[in-house]
């Protein structure tokens, strides 16, 4: 399997933001692109965000990052419940 750098896990997803896995921390109030891959349970989402926070995780080689959505995500259907 390829790894890139700018690999991230969705960890928690909200009308508002996401918070995500890095290899990677994110600089605080940096702005970014992203592409949630959704699969087979909706269309894929493109956006920006604003990181708020960004920690290391535990004792691990990742970080968290907590984004804010700077674009609306209001025109997306309901996220699923799994």
């Amino acid at each position: 399997m390829n790894r890139r750098s700018d690999d991230a896990w969705t960890i928690d997803l909200s009308e508002h933001g996401i918070r995500l896995a890095t290899r990677q921390l994110l600089p605080r109030d940096s702005t970014l692109s992203f592409i949630l891959i959704a699969g087979e349970i909706m269309t894929n989402i493109e956006g920006t965000g604003r990181v708020i926070w960004a920690e290391h995780f535990r004792n691990t080689t990742l970080f968290h990052a907590g984004v804010d959505f700077t674009n609306t995500l209001a025109s997306l259907p309901p996220l699923p419940c799994i």
